[in-house]
């Protein structure tokens, strides 16, 4: 799916895409630097829909970048998600929605005052 300004994405056209696209390919590279060619494999195998950890370093700044070249071709979203700083600079990256290891209240609520998806306990082993 094509949008002319990926910011403006509804939290319904988040969640539908994530869903219809079956698979979320989780990025977590060794520097930022390598994220763009990553995608690049990711599109070219049909996966549109990424999620960048913030384990990678300078995360946010990749973040941003993969959302300027990508942003109107692919859902981008950012995982690892432990505070609500954390998220807000994540989404005025650009991140669509939020994946948290564990349940975070003040990143769901940071996540949908901006209108986006928020996703806790992507990771909780209990």
């Amino acid at each position: 799916m094509l949008y002319n300004n990926p910011m403006q994405r509804t939290r319904e056209q988040i969640l539908n895409t994530i869903i219809d696209g079956g698979i979320v390919a989780i990025m977590r590279a060794p520097s930022a630097e390598m994220l763009g060619h990553i995608s690049e494999a990711l599109f070219a195998g049909g996966v549109t829909t990424i999620e960048v950890t913030m384990t990678t370093p300078k995360a946010i700044a990749g973040l941003e970048q993969l959302v300027d070249r990508f942003g109107e071709r692919a859902l981008i979203g950012v995982g690892s998600v432990i505070d609500a700083a954390t998220c807000r600079d994540a989404i005025a990256a650009g991140a669509q929605f939020v994946v948290s290891p564990v349940f975070s209240k003040e990143v769901v609520e940071t996540t949908r005052s901006y209108g986006k998806v928020s996703i806790p306990a992507g990771l909780t082993p209990t």
